[in-house]
């Protein structure tokens, strides 16, 4: 019998031993035994029955069918005496597998959400001691929790579950946009889009408040379906990449190097200015006028902010890191700072020749 299946923590030895108790009783002393289990079985006590009763002999079989029958487990009984002991003890093992999964789990779940990064269970903790070590692996094998890298045994969630349980809790909050409604915009763009990537327009397209657009960028932040995201306009507009597995109508081989996107500029000093964008991670910031500066390549992360500038890597001041997000920013400051006057002095020289 599986180790999960042999039964709980904290059963008593009786119980573990009944069909060996069962065996060695006179028949007429077996409502001794019934009422030593005060006439309930557990689901550990039911596999060991039938596997007693597809084992035994029949004075065992007789036996445990007076036993059952008197604790008024009537239905079990007769599934017996069809011969579909297989079947009742398939239906126990999987009765204890959603046991386990659902009330062993709801334990770590709890400590994930009440801790977070400290949301590791020592497996000596009185938080499992209802637990067997076997329901604990048993959870590591099928993917819910693992094995904590420390000193002493311990387990906690593993990182697709805790995305899971983000996703359950945000699901459940009481928020202004409900998760129902969140879906529906999120499947609409899945079903249009055939490269992976879509832009949605949260105020104009689906009119939704400052309150609303807080609750779809906390749901859209934890969607396993996203590769990427983009927020533009004051955050009311987003560019989002999907995983191409999640589109039923993507095209795997409609990529192209040379697609090219214009996004406008975050900074609102910059108006008209736009961010142009190569599907090969290449790209600039273009003027209104239609000058580039701050000409990059994401994919070695070097940049020029004029076109006869020599490369340069991009690094965050304050933050060291080299992510594209900075980078937008920074370059959008320096356009702010020094740039919008050089385009001034170009669009008056260019109003002057016209003049000519």
């Amino acid at each position: 019998m599986d180790d999960i299946y042999s039964g709980y923590a904290g059963e008593s030895e009786y119980r573990k031993n009944l069909i060996s108790h069962i065996s060695h009783t006179r028949y007429e002393n077996l409502k001794e035994i019934c009422s030593g289990l005060n006439y309930a079985f557990s689901t550990y006590d039911l596999i060991r029955l039938a596997e007693g009763y597809k084992n035994g002999n029949n004075s065992l079989k007789e036996k445990i069918e007076y036993i059952l029958t008197d604790c008024n487990f009537h239905s079990e009984c007769s599934l017996l005496e069809e011969g579909k002991a297989d079947e009742f003890i398939k239906n126990c093992k999987r009765l204890i597998e959603e046991d386990i999964e659902k009330n062993v789990l709801d334990i770590f779940e709890r400590e994930y959400l009440e801790n977070r990064a400290d949301s590791f269970i020592p497996a000596n903790s009185d938080l499992l001691k209802e637990c067997t070590i076997q329901e604990l692996y048993y959870l590591v094998d099928k993917g819910f929790i693992q094995v904590r890298d420390c000193d002493a045994l311990a387990f906690e969630l593993t990182d697709e579950q805790k995305k899971v349980c983000d996703m359950e809790q945000l699901k459940s909050s009481d928020k202004r946009l409900d998760y129902a409604s969140y879906q529906r915009i999120i499947n609409t763009a899945l079903e249009n889009t055939s490269s992976g990537n879509w832009r949605i327009d949260l105020v104009n397209e689906y009119g939704l408040n400052k309150s609303e657009i807080k609750d779809f960028q906390e749901f859209l932040s934890k969607d396993e379906r996203v590769s990427d995201i983009e927020w533009s306009n004051g955050n009311t507009e987003v560019d989002i990449i999907f995983y191409l597995k999640y589109c039923p109508n993507a095209e795997e081989d409609e990529y192209d190097e040379s697609k090219y996107t214009e996004i406008d500029a975050k900074n609102p000093l910059l108006k008209g200015w736009k961010w142009g964008y190569f599907n090969d991670g290449s790209g600039s910031l273009i003027s209104p006028s239609g000058k580039e500066y701050f000409i990059f390549d994401w994919s070695t992360k070097e940049y020029k902010t004029y076109k006869d500038s020599p490369w340069d890597l991009h690094h965050d001041d304050i933050t060291g890191k080299s992510d594209f997000k900075s980078f937008e920013k920074y370059a959008e400051d320096y356009a702010v700072e020094n740039l919008l006057k050089l385009e001034d002095s170009i669009e008056n020289k260019n109003d002057e020749e016209e003049c000519l």
